[in-house]
């Protein structure tokens, strides 16, 4: 079989990657999943404060005397019920280790509270320091609603032997693993890992690794409703390495379901173990770059399978290269009773796989480029257009004539990807989502900015309260603007543009950025001071006078929903434009629709 290979070496040290989960809205689809509705400020606890404003000499259980540092808080033993809480808007460096465990119906809390932006923590170190943001040694551990970034390893780590735990509304990036587990019985689910580097990557052998959104180590785990974005990073040894979803040693009874991954490596991958009653469901893969699913059945990583459950995925993969599958098995085909595929939606320009031995039934192919499925076509399966609502726009719902509508095998499910009900008449259709008889309403919404400036290179002053935004090649002139996206949390984003009306037109091109840095307030912006430029995310040409130029902003705005993002727009040439600043009626605009 003519495969890559990725490849596991990080997985088998002590080092372990681990698990940003979440807790939001924890539903059982089948009734498999074991965990308990936990109350999280239970009798009896005691509530600990910390914040960057605080003094590890205080008491620590009022907002008003917070401790500062992790240090403090790591070297302090919790009982069950305890809640730790993180001051918003407050930042630390180093790791935040969890040691002390609660108890079944009464854990060990660690959240955020007040205002802004999430707590955030960050451990950075070079290449190979193994550094990490937070590990749970504990068990019956509550973790949620942290921004973890910049360390060499792992964002969250879930130690061998932790179990019941949960990790929610957690962001990770820029880490090399956004979560693993290498415990049993423990709750992913809700978070964001996206833009992740890899954490091994050296020139020549075989032990690259990195750029992993979520890694499973132990069995029982249950990972759920996360996104996981850009995770994938060049490596020396396999050109790139990275993914959504790693499965790795003795996975038995994992419940991988209610999952968003695009522009990862791969979706999911499984070796080095045991892959018992695993079941991937109600997933979406949004042009992963390789394989929708590579599992290691024979090799250096072979592990063994039996009811291996691979249901109701929307899978669309475009970007494949010549010779990859959207289902890889490594060195050996597996058995009818070895892996399940049903009711898929296969969106592919590759073919499906190299050979068709496991059982598939029920399934919708789509190749686009002409490639065949790759075997004999099962009960119900058919190659037909799925008919998407809107491919271009990544709604992958159905369009009320599609053929994936009442084509599925009943499974048990009761929910799709969108929580909608699941079927809708006696048969349940193919793919994440079901046909609700009519497409979901569309909201619009129109948000302004909360701060925007323009900083002139040579000037020592800011221009936050002026009516307009200038944007310059000579003299350098930059504008700056700032949006408040909270309203769009846990929303589908499907379409956003920034307007911006024109007071002095230019025939310039304008060029948009992404900008990291949130802090900055219109009133003390200078040209000194101004926040970096970040990746290009669009262009603008700004018009006559009078005249309303847009910017589609989609890709950004859907991976900054429910933060507060910034934007940076410069050009080189020298006819400069003008554009009406939110100090005027005339105010920038945000134009959102979402699902």
């Amino acid at each position: 079989m003519k495969r890559r290979s990725r490849k596991f070496k990080g997985l088998k040290l002590p080092h372990l990657l681990v698990v940003i989960l979440s807790l939001v809205g924890i539903v059982s689809l089948v009734g498999m999943t074991k965990f308990q509705p936990w109350r999280i400020n239970a009798a009896g606890g005691t509530a600990y404060y910390v914040s960057n404003t605080g003094d590890d000499a205080n008491l620590g259980t009022s907002p008003s005397t917070p401790w500062a540092s992790l240090t403090k808080v790591n070297s302090r033993a919790f009982e069950p019920g305890d809640t730790i809480n993180f001051a918003r808007g407050s930042s630390w460096v180093g790791e935040l280790a969890i040691l002390s465990s609660g108890v079944s119906g009464n854990p060990i809390t660690f959240q955020s509270y007040g205002t802004g932006n999430s707590p955030k923590i960050t451990n950075p170190g070079p290449l190979g320091s193994w550094t990490k943001d937070i590990v749970i040694k504990g068990s019956w551990i509550v973790v949620k609603d942290f921004l973890l970034a910049d360390a060499s390893e792992t964002g969250v780590l879930v130690l061998s032997g932790a179990q019941n735990n949960v990790v929610s509304g957690v962001e990770a990036t820029n880490v090399g693993f956004g979560i693993e587990v290498a415990g049993s019985n423990n709750l992913i689910t809700g978070n964001y890992a996206h833009d992740l580097h890899m954490v091994v990557n050296t020139v020549g052998g075989d032990d690259d690794y990195g750029a992993v959104g979520f890694a499973i180590l132990g069995p029982n785990n249950e990972v759920s409703y996360n996104r996981c974005i850009n995770c994938s990073a060049t490596s020396y040894d396999y050109g790139s390495d990275g993914g959504t979803i790693e499965l790795y040693g003795t996975v038995d009874g994992s419940y991988i379901h209610h999952n968003y991954g695009r522009a990862t490596n791969g979706f999911i991958e499984m070796g080095g173990g045991s892959a018992k009653n695993v079941r991937v469901s109600y997933n979406v893969s949004d042009h992963n770059l390789y394989d929708f699913a590579c599992l290691h059945v024979g090799g250096t990583f072979g592990s063994v399978f039996d009811n291996f459950q691979i249901d109701n995925n929307t899978i669309i993969q475009t970007t494949s290269r010549a010779g990859d599958y959207v289902l890889s098995c490594i060195d050996s085909p597996l058995e009818p009773s070895q892996l399940y595929f049903r009711n898929n939606i296969v969106y592919s320009s590759g073919s499906m796989a190299a050979s068709g031995t496991f059982t598939h039934t029920n399934n919708v192919y789509y190749m686009t480029g002409g490639s065949p499925v790759g075997y004999a076509l099962g009960p119900g399966e058919i190659v037909a257009d799925p008919l998407f609502v809107n491919l271009a726009t990544g709604d992958y719902q159905l369009k009320p004539d599609s053929p994936a509508i009442n084509a599925g095998t009943p499974l048990g499910f009761t929910f799709d990807f969108n929580k909608s009900p699941v079927p809708v008449g006696d048969i349940p259709d193919i793919g994440a989502y079901e046909y609700q008889g009519t497409t979901p309403s569309a909201t619009t919404v129109t948000l302004y900015p909360v701060a925007d400036a323009f900083v002139s290179k040579g000037s020592g002053s800011g221009n936050g309260s002026s009516k307009y935004l200038k944007v310059d090649g000579s003299p350098t002139q930059v504008t700056y603007i700032k949006f408040n996206l909270s309203s769009l949390a846990g929303k589908v984003v499907t379409s956003a543009s920034l307007s911006m009306r024109v007071y002095n037109p230019s025939a310039a091109t304008q060029t948009i950025y992404s900008v990291s840095d949130i802090a900055w307030q219109e009133n003390s912006i200078k040209y000194v001071n101004r926040p970096a430029l970040g990746p290009i995310v669009a262009t603008l040409t700004g018009g006559a006078k009078g005249s309303w130029p847009v910017a589609n902003l989609t890709g950004l705005i859907q991976n900054k929903a429910g933060q507060v993002t910034s934007i940076g727009i410069n050009q080189t040439n020298s006819d400069e434009l003008w554009l009406y600043s939110r100090e005027t009626s005339s105010k920038p605009k945000l134009t959102v629709t979402y699902n």
